[in-house]
């Protein structure tokens, strides 16, 4: 690193630098390499810092529409279980009612009233 007698200034405003862009990118380059290596750390960390949080937040949506698809799976499950037990009392009752020496056409007329009434 070349050393100077001016005191520590900014990188943007070193008297030393030549005025045009191209010259002055080149002289950057070369005295102040610190600097431009800190810089592109800096955009370096910061595209890391965005990619994750996008990740992240991309993530909870999926966590999400798991949660919802869970939930909506256990309620069908549970209305499945819920019908399947009524018939299964259904049939139960039937079976009861045979034993009981209802004919079909009794437990029709009985079904029948208990629709109407």
């Amino acid at each position: 690193m070349m050393r100077t007698n001016f005191p520590h200034t900014g990188v943007l405003t070193d008297p030393a630098a030549p005025s045009s862009f191209g010259a002055w990118l080149q002289y950057v380059g070369k005295d102040h390499v610190g600097a431009i290596s800190f810089l592109i750390a800096d955009f370096l960390l910061l595209y890391g810092v965005f990619a994750l949080t996008f990740g992240q937040a991309s993530q909870k949506e999926e966590e999400k529409k798991k949660k919802i698809e869970y939930v909506l799976f256990a309620v069908d499950a549970r209305v499945k279980i819920s019908a399947a037990s009524q018939r299964r009392e259904q049939v139960e009752q039937n079976k009861k009612n045979d034993r009981n020496g209802w004919s079909p056409q009794e437990r029709w007329n009985e079904r029948r009233s208990e629709n109407v009434g």
